[in-house]
């Protein structure tokens, strides 16, 4: 790949990332509105919030690589 195609794909990763973090605090703001009323519904959405956030984190690992890979050629 040539640096500006590593280039690009950082710049679609950040965005994914971004899309996890967004989808990880509508979640944790779901699960806040459930509170103690409906535990198991909370529960659930606090576990998809921490699932989003560890995809965005790889989505960022992914970024920093191809960065590297740019900078690198």
């Amino acid at each position: 790949k040539t640096p500006a195609q590593h280039g690009a794909l950082a710049l679609t990763y950040h965005a994914k990332a971004e899309e996890a973090r967004a989808m990880a605090k509508r979640h944790d703001g779901m699960g806040g509105m459930y509170g103690q009323k409906n535990s198991a519904a909370a529960g659930h959405c606090q576990n998809i919030a921490k699932k989003y956030t560890g995809i965005a984190e790889d989505y960022d690992a992914l970024a920093k690589s191809e960065e590297a890979a740019a900078q690198a050629k």
